[in-house]
């Protein structure tokens, strides 16, 4: 398997620490914190750098706070062929004040990384805990610097996070898409019956 920088790499791909933001808005941030939180189960989709050809692979992804309370580790396990389980973390910590996210990922074998990205569309997120959000910055790619821009959809029970890669002069071309739902349907409780 080709190396990718992964949502792990993002948002993985979210969400959202509370550094430097106003208490009213860590408790709006605590929403998404919520709503995110818990294990999901999917599949990863990355464009393979040799052959240019998307590749699928099961994901399992937990998600919690990590653990200075200010950030969210997503913990993401691959199955990549017979025999080769490849486990991904990431941390992300979104700063209200500035609008910005960063994104810390570590896999196996691979160096630690840290990216900053510009994060947009955060009102409603913030206000129901569901929504997209947008993240814009650069990072690495095949030792180049590219543009990196990752979309990110949070709804009750499915997590969806895109991420886009261009060099200068180029369009954006898909570099990974992980999709979840989660592993445990909604509680009975909040089931309503017709």
């Amino acid at each position: 398997m080709t190396r990718r920088k992964s949502f792990p790499t993002i948002f993985a791909g979210v969400l959202l620490g509370l550094s430097d933001v106003p208490a009213c808005l860590a408790q709006d941030l605590s929403r998404v914190a919520e709503n995110l939180a818990g294990q999901w189960t999917g599949q990863l989709e990355y464009r393979d750098f040799s052959t240019d050809q998307r590749v699928f692979l099961p994901t399992w992804l937990e998600v919690s706070r990590a653990g200075d309370g200010t950030s969210l580790r997503f913990r993401y396990i691959y199955d990549d062929g017979p025999g080769k389980i490849v486990q991904e973390t990431s941390i992300l910590t979104l700063d209200g004040k500035q609008q910005t996210a960063t994104l810390v990922s570590e896999g196996e074998g691979s160096d630690k990384t840290s990216e900053v990205f510009k994060a947009e569309g955060l009102e409603k997120l913030v206000s129901t805990g569901r929504g997209v959000f947008v993240l814009t910055g650069t990072g690495i790619e095949n030792q180049r610097k590219v543009e990196v821009r990752m979309t990110v959809t949070c709804g009750r029970n499915s997590y969806r996070n895109e991420r886009e890669t261009r060099a200068p002069g180029e369009d954006f071309r898909l570099r990974h898409t992980y999709t979840f739902i989660r592993r445990q349907p909604p509680s009975m409780a909040t089931v309503s019956q017709h």
